[in-house]
């Protein structure tokens, strides 16, 4: 009897369920690493602390001179701190130290034309009486910053207290956003010859954001009355 022939042709099986199963498994490898990506994500958020966003995550935390807050900076952002006395931040509370700061935050790679903001922040060195002078005239919140009751005075201006020191935030923007108290801002900024691209504003207002939503008082008590 003669051998049978071998055919080199394959069987062919419809679908190819082999593919099929091994696009199964990559499918789920990368959701498994996208999972361990996310929880890893999750861990470093939680071990660096509140404040602390996927969009702040690489930037630097400052601490101001006199201990009263923190936040987190884009990389490249400087400060430039001008310390004083006697004045209080919104020129109505009058039970603060008589010790207070004034800082500017910005980019000096980009002159004038950067996005900044400035913090005004004044220790309250008599907790009774200034919840005593703020419940006898009420502090006008009419919005919230980050947890704490906030007056929005002025265009670009956020005013609160905690429970241990006064605050007021500026923002800035060349020829897009400023306060209205503009002379107040440290140091003075010129307005830029152009204006800036489009672009450029809508990354400005998202770095302001980010930035301001990482700002944490050091005492975490908004001044309450009792």
């Amino acid at each position: 009897m003669e051998p049978a022939e071998l055919s080199d042709e394959r069987p062919r099986t419809p679908g190819r369920p082999g593919r099929r199963r091994r696009r199964l498994r990559v499918s789920s490898s990368v959701a498994l690493i996208v999972a361990l990506l996310a929880a890893f994500g999750a861990l470093v958020l939680w071990r660096s602390g509140p404040g602390v966003s996927l969009a702040t995550l690489t930037w630097q935390t400052y601490h101001d001179p006199l201990g009263l807050f923190s936040v987190r900076l884009p990389p490249g952002w400087t400060s430039t701190v001008l310390m004083g006395g006697g004045v209080s931040v919104d020129n109505r509370i009058q039970f603060d130290s008589g010790v207070d700061e004034s800082i500017t935050f910005s980019d000096p790679t980009l002159g004038e034309a950067s996005a900044s903001f400035s913090v005004d922040a004044q220790p309250i060195s008599n907790p009774a009486l200034a919840q005593t002078m703020e419940c006898a005239t009420p502090f006008p919140a009419d919005a919230t910053f980050n947890g704490y009751p906030a007056e929005e005075g002025d265009t670009a201006v956020i005013r609160f207290n905690s429970a241990t020191a006064s605050y007021q935030i500026g923002e800035y923007i060349p020829g897009v956003l400023q306060p209205d108290n503009f002379a107040h801002y440290t140091p003075p900024v010129a307005p830029t010859a152009t204006p800036l691209p489009a672009v450029t504003v809508v990354t400005d207002r998202a770095l302001l954001s980010d930035a301001l939503a990482s700002f944490r008082p050091a005492d975490p008590h908004p001044l309450a009355c009792h």
